[in-house]
C-alpha cells in the first residue's frame, strides 16, 4: 500500500523479528522497540511478510531486534521460505552464538543464507556494551575469514565505545584463540622447535588434541599461528603445559590472550585449580603468571635439560 501511495519501489525492507534481547545496553543501536507487548513475530506474521514482500517486487530484506537469533528456528524458517523468491541482505546480532559458530552457520547455510541471487549477504555485529564475550565475536569473525569469501558473505561491526571493552578490542584484529585442530600441529611444532631446547613432535601435540582430558589452543595473530597452550584435566586440577609464542611475535601479549581464553575455558568445564612449571631463569613468564594469579609454591630441583635447570613450581587456586 506504501508502494502505490508514493509511487516507490524499495529494494529492500528491514523488520525486528523479536523486541527480546540478552543484552541490556544503555546506549543500544539497534535498541527494540519497547513500545508493543509483543515479544515476537508469529509464523504466520512471518508468512505474511514474505509473501507481501514478494507481491510487492521487494528483492531482499534485512532481520534485527532485539536480538534475532533468540529467534533462530523461525529466522532459518522464513529463510527458507524466502529462498529464490527475496535475498537476505543483511542480519544484526550481538554475537552471543559465537561459543558455536560452525554449528549456527551450517544451520544458515541450509536455510538459503547463501541462495541470493542479486547481493552478497552479510553479517552485522554489535559490540561495546553487551555482556556477550568478546572471544564470541571474534570467533565468528574467525569461522567467516576461514570458510567464506568476500563474494559469499561480508562481516561487518557497529562499536559503541565502552571502557571496560577498550583494552581488548585488539583480539578483534590481531589476536584469534581456538581449539587445536590437526591441522594445525605442523605449524605448532616448528614454533616449539624454534623456542625450547627440547620441543614436542608434531605426533605428541596429535596425542594430546585427541586425549579427553586434555584441551589445546592456538592463538592466530593476523591469521596465522602465532602460539599454543594447553592444560590437562587431572582429577579437577588443571596441568597448563606447552605455553609458547613465536620469538618474533612477542610483547604483542598473545600468551596472555591465549591463558585467559583457556583459564576461562577451563573453568567452565569445572577445573578449580591449575599449576604449571617454569623455568626460574624465566622472569617475563613469571610475572605474567603472577598477574594472571598464579603464586610460586615450590622448587623442582634440576627439571630442565639443556641447560639443565630448576623449575617453579606455580599454583592459581
Amino acid at each position: 500500500k506504501l508502494c502505490e501511495k508514493y509511487k516507490i519501489k524499495p529494494i529492500q525492507f528491514t523488520f525486528e523479528i523479536t523486541n527480546r534481547c540478552n543484552c541490556h545496553c544503555e546506549h543500544c543501536g539497534m535498541s527494540a522497540n519497547s513500545k508493543t507487548d509483543k515479544p515476537r513475530l508469529s509464523i504466520d506474521e512471518l508468512d505474511t511478510i514474505s509473501d507481501e514482500l514478494e507481491k510487492a517486487g521487494i528483492i531482499s530484506y534485512a532481520i534485527t531486534g532485539g536480538e534475532p537469533f533468540l529467534e533462530f528456528e523461525n529466522m532459518c524458517r522464513f529463510m527458507k521460505k524466502c529462498r529464490g523468491k527475496l535475498d537476505v541482505i543483511k542480519l544484526i546480532s550481538n554475537g552471543f552464538w559465537g561459543e558455536k559458530v560452525e554449528w549456527y552457520f551450517n544451520k544458515m547455510e541450509d536455510a538459503g543464507l547463501f541462495d541470493n541471487r542479486f547481493v552478497v549477504p552479510a553479517i552485522q555485529l554489535s559490540i561495546g556494551e553487551q555482556s556477550v564475550p568478546l572471544e564470541y565475536v571474534c570467533n565468528i569473525i574467525e569461522y567467516v575469514s576461514r570458510n567464506y569469501s568476500i563474494n559469499q558473505l561480508h562481516i561487518g561491526l557497529i562499536y559503541t565505545w565502552s571502557e571496560k571493552l577498550e583494552p581488548k578490542l585488539e583480539m578483534l584484529y590481531n589476536i584469534l584463540v581456538r581449539e587445536m585442530e590437526a591441522g594445525d600441529v605442523a605449524a605448532v611444532s616448528a614454533i616449539e622447535a624454534s623456542v625450547f631446547s627440547m620441543p614436542w613432535s608434531a605426533d605428541d601435540f596429535l596425542e594430546m588434541i585427541q586425549a579427553d582430558y586434555a584441551y589445546y589452543y592456538v592463538a592466530l595473530y593476523d591469521g596465522k599461528i602465532a602460539g599454543c597452550c594447553g592444560i590437562r584435566d587431572i582429577a579437577g586440577e588443571g596441568e597448563i603445559t606447552n605455553v609458547v609464542v613465536d620469538a618474533s611475535l612477542r610483547r604483542q601479549k598473545i600468551a596472555r590472550t591465549m591463558l585467559e581464553h583457556m583459564l576461562a575455558k577451563a573453568e567452565e568445564r569445572g577445573i578449580g585449580a591449575y599449576t604449571l612449571e617454569v623455568r626460574c631463569s624465566n622472569l617475563p613468564a613469571i610475572r605474567l603468571y603472577e598477574s594472571l594469579g598464579f603464586l610460586g609454591e615450590g622448587v623442582r630441583p634440576g627439571f630442565y635439560d639443556k641447560p639443565k635447570e630448576d623449575a617453579l613450581i606455580m599454583w592459581k587456586r
